[in-house]
């Protein structure tokens, strides 16, 4: 698989107001800790409650071909997180 073809599902530990602890589940075809880093630095290309409140890299999944799958592959995991 060509790296341009790799996309990877992450997660990304969040401390939230309260005590609450979190995941932040995204998708990405940069390495993961570069993307955390967009994310930290408040760019207009991350998530903002990943700035506010993420802190390391949670986990990372194995790469998937395509956007397309990386994308079922984040919505399946963020929904079996929510179960949790």
């Amino acid at each position: 698989m060509s790296d341009s073809a790799k996309r990877r599902v992450y997660g990304v530990a969040l401390d939230l107001p309260g005590g609450k602890k979190g995941i932040y589940v995204g998708q990405t075809g940069v390495d993961p800790q570069e993307r955390l880093a967009v994310h930290l630095s408040g760019s207009r290309y991350g998530a903002g409650v990943v700035a506010r409140y993420g802190t390391r890299i949670a986990f990372v999944l194995p790469p998937v071909r395509g956007v397309a799958a990386a994308e079922a592959q984040e919505r399946a995991t963020a929904a079996k997180l929510r179960k949790q």
